[in-house]
């Protein structure tokens, strides 16, 4: 009977690899303190994974409370790394109401180092006004050859500036991206200030296939159990 037992599961676990595939899809919750008038808008979500990378937008969130972004995409290979880039207009200190800024879903330590850093000192590569163009552009629901530019804008930050622009000791760069699952930081700009915390989840979502078999699998090992 152990070799039956053995063999149900070696055939079972055989033909769900085979005929179903297991997919991931992330979420992405935060609690920010900005005020219920300051909603961040115009979000985008980039995410790396072993040979893969993508973006996925536009999302929202209110400037007050608990927020989650969930993306509506499954993936075949595990998130390992993301960024959110959004757009908050108008800050509680701020002298324009109607001044934009940049605001990242970022990694908790990087966010401490940057913690009261103006924007132009981290990023020197990168005008805070030419990127919340970009992301207005990416996030335009315009034909894709037009969007294409700010793509490209926001690729080259995340890439670039987003990896190397925040300095650890010695010198040494921290990125911004955050690690999936792993705690997450909401840091607003021009001034950098931490305006929440969150977390970032991976979720393992089998195909409905998977699941059929797999259930199918212990209804044949508790019927070879009743029979021992």
């Amino acid at each position: 009977m152990k070799k039956l037992l053995g063999l149900v599961c070696a055939v079972v676990l055989a033909v769900s690899a085979n005929a179903a595939r297991a997919d991931y899809q992330t979420s992405y919750t935060a609690t920010l303190n900005l005020g219920p008038e300051n909603p961040v808008t115009n979000i985008m979500l980039l995410e790396a994974g072993q040979d893969f990378g993508s973006a996925t937008w536009p999302f929202s969130v209110a400037g007050q409370g608990e927020s989650t972004i969930t993306n509506p995409f499954f993936w075949p290979v595990p998130i390992t790394r993301a960024l959110l880039l959004g757009i908050v207009t108008g800050l509680p200190n701020d002298g324009t109401p109607e001044q934009k800024h940049i605001v990242m879903f970022m990694d908790p330590t990087a966010a401490q180092l940057a913690n009261h850093i103006a924007w132009g000192t981290l990023f020197r590569h990168t005008l805070e006004e030419d990127l919340i163009d970009a992301i207005e552009l990416s996030t335009s629901g315009q034909d894709w050859p037009i969007i294409q530019p700010g793509l490209d804008f926001v690729g080259a930050f995340a890439n670039g500036d987003a990896e190397t622009g925040i300095l650890g000791p010695g010198g040494v760069p921290h990125s911004a991206w955050v690690n999936t699952p792993g705690p997450l930081a909401v840091m607003t700009f021009s001034d950098g200030e931490i305006v929440g915390m969150g977390e970032a989840f991976v979720t393992f979502v089998p195909e409905p296939a998977t699941l059929t078999l797999l259930a199918l699998g212990g209804m044949l090992v508790t019927r070879a159990r009743r029979r021992a």
